[in-house]
């Protein structure tokens, strides 16, 4: 898992080629193949994105990157919850208890 270029030592970028990822530097424009080692996100396109949505959702919860706040849930009433943002900038929050998932506004909140 190198990041860097071997020739000139600046990182590397991703770029998506034809079914496959190679890693490119942007300043001499040396490529390397990419491993499995390389991503630790698997992404299914499917429509609009709604596979990698689904995920997202369904983990949100737990994902510590996540803001936890104060935030009251409708549903079992737990006082902690975590906000997130999709790719469409739309942002939720969901329940760390029972991971209900409510799209985000001020009336969540006491």
């Amino acid at each position: 898992m190198d990041n860097f270029c071997k020739v000139c030592a600046n990182l590397l970028s991703f770029v998506h080629e034809e079914h496959k990822t190679v890693k490119t530097c942007r300043y001499c424009s040396k490529s390397y193949e990419t491993n499995a080692l390389d991503s630790l996100r698997y992404q299914k396109n499917k429509g609009n994105d709604v596979a990698m949505l689904e995920l997202e959702m369904k983990t949100a919860h737990k994902d510590n990157v996540n803001k936890k706040i104060r935030c009251v849930c409708p549903k079992c009433k737990h006082e902690f919850a975590r906000l997130f943002r999709t790719k469409d900038m739309q942002t939720y929050v969901t329940c760390i208890k029972c991971r209900n998932i409510e799209l985000y506004s001020d009336d969540l909140f006491d």
